[in-house]
Parts: structure tokens; sequence; C-alpha cells
């Protein structure tokens, strides 16, 4: 598996649907750019998995399926689909994705996030 499979396997499956934020030290750069539509954060990676587990509350431990991927040496595109518990609601929640990730020097440097949620593609 080269480097850049092994970001994306990961992302998905140590981070996102285990909730293992301390795998961020080694995927991330530090600093970490992230660009969503509520603008674009450059922040510490310690900071991001504070997003990261406030964001977790509204899907937490999520089931996701990987509807569509490309992945080259320096840019991963993922469109998927993640199911899981609002913690607040305690409702099940659908959360669709479009996630390209660069890559640099065995990291993610920065990515662009779009989401919907309760939509299925």
């Amino acid at each position: 598996m080269d480097v850049a499979e092994e970001i994306a396997r990961r992302w998905w499956e140590d981070v996102w649907e285990l909730g293992d934020f301390d795998a961020l030290d080694d995927l991330l750069t530090d600093p970490f750019t992230r660009h969503t539509s509520a603008g674009t954060i450059v922040a510490p990676v310690a900071d991001y998995k504070h997003v990261l587990r406030s964001v977790q509350r509204s899907i937490h431990r999520p089931h996701t399926t990987i509807d569509d991927r490309h992945i080259d040496p320096t840019r991963i595109w993922t469109r998927a689909t993640s199911r899981g518990l609002d913690l607040d609601s305690g409702r099940q929640v659908i959360l669709s994705w479009l996630l390209v990730q660069r890559i640099a020097d065995g990291r993610i440097p920065e990515q662009w996030v779009l989401t919907a949620r309760d939509i299925e593609w």
C-alpha cells in the first residue's frame, strides 16, 4: 500500500470511524489548513482535534461507506456517506461528503470539505 492509500485508510478508519484523534499527529502537518463552506481555517493540529470532537457529537461513531475515490501521489478525492448518532438529539443522521486532501511529504497539509447532512448521494 502506498503512502496516499494508507493516509486515506487511516483518515476514514482510525480518525473518522474510531475517533482516534491522536492519529492526526501522524496524518496532518502542523499547522493544518481546512477549507469548508464556512471559510478557511489554518490551525495547529491540537485545535483541529477539538473541532473534530465537536463534529463527532453530531455524528457519533459513524459508519462510512466510500462511494467513490481517486488516489494519486498528491491528492485524495473521496465521495462518501457516513451514518451515525447525533448525541444531542438521539436521532440517526446521514452525512454525505466530498473531500479533497492534498498530500505532501507523507502528510495532509490542506483539505477541502463539502458536506450535506441528511442527504444521500
